[in-house]
């Protein structure tokens, strides 16, 4: 018992420093420093980092995950930034400046490497291989694009493969009574919701395979079942409000485009660009996202269906199929969701028509290719246990095949780590310009309003900077903001302009409605000023400030200082482009 108690002991912690090694492979220990924040400011990542940014410097309010000053009508929260909510709510409780003003990314990062190389070798040792197996199976699970390569570009997302393994985990632990179960079940659905809505999909998915099977098998714990299920479903309900989930009107969760990030029939092979040696297939437009098994699974793979032909061996897959029915079909549905009804193959696709209901429900995930995770997780473990009970020198084939996939994926394995460190941001910041503007403008607020609209990062950074409310950004749920831009338009045409606003405004949107506002701000040269010069804005846009008679005729602006009429009939007149 000792005997086995250390060998537990030193396993973990053979796959713990494992894990953390890989981070510092595939991240670079740089990350964890919070003050670390230049490789957050681009891409994707802008919003993720901004999104904790305001909400750190935000007060507390209930919802707790509510996020009020970055976005329109104040209907945000951390969820829909892909911010780690959990992680962000714990470091805006510790309410230290150095994260407040910095990040902790990469330490998510490096819990979500140790905890996959953790759970994949329990999991593996739960499925009968012995110690090194155990952890060289974890280490080859453990290198997939599915995991490293969100890394790159979506932070909380890569922690799909840590929680759908630890998902498979629990699963397939039989023995737990039914109290222990839903405690287990509990506290990973948590946090998976605390990670990213898609991730709860997913491990809910291994959740209802668990009690299906107990329900059919075991007829003397059905109802302890049910009310089991009725109290995690309220927890959970309660934790998405707590975290913000219900922040959004329900109508914008159905964004439209299923379709659009769609899973590809050939996805499982289509190593796209992380394979040096594997080509990357053919596809439709938004399927980048890796759906494939690693290169070192298809490896062992090739071996289980060799040595089938060769051996004739029974595998033992309709037993396993029988027993474990309830998964397979959980599995099959978000595999006809992964597809979506735009099913392609390589690049060739077409469209089979769905009722417009049920198509515009499905779009709430429209990003559907990643409900493929949780069947490409249990193929990759059920293919390596496979193999690893039918060759006999198992150890030394899981090393090579790790071998072949760490040279494989070498290139791309250290993308994230050579990104660029800095404790200064990559946005674009005119600091001594936003500290001239007077405090009594408490909005930047941008016209016309869009997710990802023009200078949409370079407007909240200043917002987030300056302690204003930002309505501005990028945001994963954010539509009908018709009734924004018609409240707008309405007040700049009209002249009716809220003095604690900045008008953040497209020249393009000017010169489309030139006439009418020549009219209108002619007669108020005095009162409205303009700043289109400098590293403020873009040459795209312009920033507009009312009443300017309180602020000394807009004096802060300074050389920069240009009455709106001024500018308009320059603009009037100046040749179009």
């Amino acid at each position: 018992m000792v005997s086995r108690s250390k060998s537990r002991i030193l396993g973990d912690a053979l796959a713990a420093v494992c894990g953390v090694v890989f981070f510092g492979l595939s991240v670079g220990f740089e990350k964890i420093d919070p003050r670390n924040v230049s490789w957050l400011t681009f891409g994707d990542q802008q919003t993720h980092w901004l999104g904790w940014r305001f909400f750190a410097a935000d007060s507390w309010r209930w919802p707790l995950g509510a996020n009020p000053t970055y976005g329109w009508g104040r209907m945000n929260s951390i969820v829909f930034t892909d911010s780690f909510p959990g992680l962000a709510l714990f470091f805006k409780a510790l309410n230290l400046e150095v994260f407040d003003n910095g990040q902790y990314f990469g330490i998510g990062l490096l819990v979500s490497a140790v905890a996959l190389f953790l759970g994949g070798r329990k999991l593996f040792l739960r499925l009968g291989l012995s110690f090194w197996p155990a952890l060289l199976a974890a280490a080859i699970l453990s290198t997939t694009p599915l995991f490293w390569w969100m890394q790159r570009w979506y932070p909380a997302l890569s922690s799909g493969v840590p929680l759908l393994v630890w998902a498979f985990y629990i699963y397939l632990d039989k023995e737990l009574s039914s109290p222990r179960l839903f405690r287990r079940w509990l506290a990973l659905l948590v946090a998976a919701l605390a990670t990213q809505a898609y991730l709860f999909l997913a491990v809910a998915g291994f959740f209802a395979a668990t009690l299906i099977r107990r329900f059919v098998q075991n007829s003397s714990e059905r109802r302890t079942l049910v009310v089991g299920c009725g109290v995690v479903f309220f927890l959970c309900t309660f934790v998405m409000y707590a975290l913000g989930y219900y922040t959004v009107p329900s109508k914008w969760a159905q964004t439209g485009g299923y379709g659009w990030y769609s899973a590809n029939l050939l996805g499982l092979i289509d190593q796209n660009d992380a394979s040096r040696w594997m080509p990357d297939l053919p596809s439709i437009s938004g399927q980048y996202e890796p759906t494939a098994l690693s290169s070192g699974t298809l490896i062992i793979l090739a071996i289980l269906i060799g040595s089938q032909l060769i051996v004739q061996k029974p595998l033992g897959l309709r037993v396993l199929i029988r027993e474990h029915f309830p998964l397979v079909g959980v599995l099959g549905v978000l595999l006809l969701v992964s597809v979506t009804n735009t099913i392609s193959f390589g690049s060739t696709s077409f469209k089979v028509p769905l009722p417009e209901r049920l198509e515009h429900a499905l779009s709430i995930f429209r990003s559907s290719a990643r409900f493929v995770w949780p069947t490409l997780v249990v193929l990759s473990v059920v293919t390596i246990v496979l193999v690893a009970r039918r060759i006999r020198h198992t150890s030394v084939l899981l090393a090579a095949v790790l071998l072949f996939q760490v040279v494989d994926y070498g290139p791309e394995f250290g993308t994230v780590s050579s990104e660029r460190n800095g404790r200064s941001s990559l946005i674009t910041f005119d600091e001594s310009f936003w500290e001239r503007v007077p405090s009594a403008y408490e909005k930047i607020s941008t016209h016309p309003a869009a997710s990802l609209g023009l200078d949409w990062a370079v407007c909240a950074y200043a917002a987030v900077e300056t302690k204003r409310i930002g309505e501005c950004g990028y945001f994963s749920r954010v539509q009908g903001l018709e009734s924004v831009n018609r409240s707008q338009s309405q007040a700049l045409l009209s002249g009716n302009l809220d003095a604690a606003t900045v008008y953040w405004v497209s020249i393009g949107w000017l010169q489309e409605n030139l006439g009418a506002l020549i009219d209108v701000y002619s007669a108020t040269d005095t009162e409205v000023f303009i700043s289109h010069k400098g590293g403020a804005t873009s040459d795209a846009s312009v920033l507009i400030f009312p009443v300017c008679e309180v602020h000394d005729a807009c004096s802060f602006l300074g050389d920069d200082r240009e009455t709106l009429g001024q500018f308009l009939r320059e603009l009037k007149t100046a040749p179009q482009t």
